[in-house]
Formats: structure tokens, sequence, C-alpha cells
């Protein structure tokens, strides 16, 4: 078996504007296998990546500078992309959507569990009736996920 556990897991995140749903899927897939997946899947919906933030070696290079010896992530990084056509329609919705855009996947490795690739996303948890945008983009992102975990 490919993969090791598929959690879609929600958890209720508060934040001062507003409140996500927390997803995570875990595997044993090789880690730059998962990521190339889920830039395939990105670019197979018609959306546009905007960028991939190489968060771990941001945080080994500024960690060392600060004077932390403790590796936060094996390996972490961080996809941000767009779609116009959900963008508008969220934004349409309801102009405070602006802060869920760009809409982004995480990948990373622990240092002490290489072998175990968390994927993790955001969702906001928002009235669906006014926001008729979510269930289709929701399910969007859980397909894109799920292929690379496949």
């Amino acid at each position: 078996m490919k993969w090791l556990a598929y959690l879609l897991c929600f958890l209720s995140m508060a934040t001062s504007s507003a409140a996500e749903s927390l997803y995570a899927v875990v595997t044993e897939d090789d880690f730059d296998d998962v990521k190339s997946v889920i830039l395939e899947g990105i670019a197979a919906q018609g959306m546009s990546l905007s960028h991939v933030s190489d968060i771990g070696v941001m945080l080994d290079r500024t960690g060392k500078d600060l004077g932390y010896k403790q590796r936060v992530y094996g390996k972490a990084v961080a996809i941000e992309f767009c779609s116009a056509y959900y963008s508008r329609k969220m934004m349409a919705a309801d102009p405070n959507n602006i802060r869920f855009c760009p809409f982004k996947i995480s990948i990373y490795t622990l240092p002490k569990a290489a072998e175990q690739i968390y994927i993790v996303y955001n969702l906001p948890e928002v009235d669906v009736t006014a926001n008729p945008w979510l269930p289709e983009f929701a399910s969007i992102m859980q397909e894109i996920v799920a292929k690379a975990v496949e």
C-alpha cells in the first residue's frame, strides 16, 4: 500500500476574521514525487502557479542565524496558486474572501520521520449559501491531493 493513512481532518482553527478547516493527508510516497503530482494537478485544473516557497530551507538558514539548533522540518514547501475562475467567484460572493487568495497546499516531513510526507491545506469555513463556489472548489482540492497519494 503506497499511503500510510488518508486523514481528511476537520480541525477548526479560529482566526480573528474567519475560521478555516485544516485538511491533512499522510503518505509514505517520495517527497519530490508528491510535490510533482500536486503541481501537475494544479496545472491540470487550469490554475496558475504563483510561487513555491521552500520553507524548510528558509527555516534552516534563518534558524542558524538566530541561534536555533533544532530543525522544524526535514523538507517543507508551500505551493501557492490561483484560479481566476474561483477567485472571481469567491470575491464576488464576499470581498473579504480576498484573505483566502492565493490558495495554498503545503507538503512537509519531520526531521525524525522523513518517510512520512504530510500534505496540508485549508479551506474557509464560510456560509455555503452565500459562497456556492466552495463545495466545487473543495472537491478539486481533495482531488489534487488524492492523486498525490494514489
